[in-house]
């Protein structure tokens, strides 16, 4: 199943937080920076463990954090 990451619910729910920048997400959830910038830019897709991860650290679930997405043709 292809996915993204709703960039838009994380960085709400950091803000919620108190984290305002990349710097703050990457320093609350022990994601490196470059990970985290990759996976808010769409360069990557982070894996189910760092959805989980992020889920934890900011109250949400997996399925706020994912939208799945069309297949590649």
């Amino acid at each position: 199943m292809p996915y993204r990451l709703r960039t838009d619910r994380l960085r709400a729910a950091a803000h919620a937080a108190g984290d305002q920048s990349n710097t703050a997400i990457a320093q609350r959830t022990g994601i490196s920076q470059s990970a985290l910038s990759r996976m808010l830019r769409g360069q990557s897709r982070p894996l189910f463990e760092t959805i989980l991860l992020i889920g934890r650290t900011y109250g949400l679930t997996h399925e706020d954090l994912v939208e799945e997405t069309e297949a590649a043709a």
